[in-house]
């Protein structure tokens, strides 16, 4: 049994900075994932991929919720008291287990079908939230242009362990939306001047949906390149709606 009782140990330093830094995320090549629903999705999914699990010391015997992978994954198990477990966290509400992942590589992307493309959303709650919704919703493609660090742990718990069913392009422009229009994919854009998605009738093979910011919407090089504009209805007293409300709501009106 693995025991680590010391705030100095080089695994409790490295997990703190992954849950702090974006830079020392990337540059390990790591990210954390809190909570047992989350863990129990990445042994299901992604066994491969953790590090290390750290987990109460009262837990000790009381491993069920591992999914029997207890002997497979033994060497990466290390108990820790509660002090070292929520210096590690970064959410105040008490966890169980707290585990580092290995980020995905990018290798050469293939799209399918239904892209989403998010600009600039720096909200990690709504980021988390649109990933989640994208994945049930058949837009598990997904680019992100200056958004929130996906790895962001708000943004990770967000996702409710989507996040590991989604194929994630971090992009520092709109090049990949230029080169996706130019192979057939109509772009549309949610914007408050577009047309009621609800009375929208086409029907397209491939799409990108590109959804903005609450504070400044689509971007204007979006926008230019925009082969439909959309639009959600709401009562006049309100002027908008959250970036993950309105891209779930236009996403599963194309779901059918």
């Amino acid at each position: 049994m693995n025991y680590i009782n010391s705030t100095a140990n080089q695994k409790i330093v490295h997990a703190k900075k992954l849950g702090q830094d974006k830079k020392y995320r990337h540059e390990a090549g790591e990210f954390l994932v809190e909570g047992i629903r989350w863990i129990n999705e990445l042994i299901k999914y992604c066994k491969d991929a953790i590090e290390a699990i750290f987990i109460l010391e009262e837990e000790v015997g009381r491993i069920d919720w591992i999914d029997g992978s207890k002997c497979e994954l033994s060497d990466k198990l290390f108990y820790v008291p509660q002090n070292l477990l929520e210096k590690i966290a970064t959410t105040k509400e008490s966890q169980v287990a707290i585990a580092i992942a290995k980020i995905k590589k990018e290798k050469d992307f293939e799209f399918g079908n239904r892209v989403l493309f998010l600009d600039g959303i720096s909200d990690p709650g709504n980021v988390g939230t649109i990933i989640r919704t994208g994945v049930a919703s058949g837009f598990s493609d997904i680019i992100l242009d200056k958004c929130v660090d996906v790895y962001n742990p708000k943004v990770v718990r967000s996702t409710m362990g989507a996040l590991l069913h989604a194929n994630i392009l971090e992009a520092d422009s709109a090049k990949e939306l230029i080169e996706l229009k130019k192979n057939g994919y109509s772009i549309l854009i949610a914007d408050i001047k577009g047309q009621n998605i609800f009375e929208f009738k086409q029907s397209f093979d491939k799409i990108v949906l590109a959804i903005g910011s609450e504070a400044h919407g689509i971007s204007n090089k979006i926008k230019k390149m925009a082969t439909h504009t959309l639009s959600i209805p709401m009562n006049s007293r309100v002027e908008s709606l959250n970036a993950g409300v309105s891209a779930g709501i236009i996403m599963y009106q194309f779901k059918r």
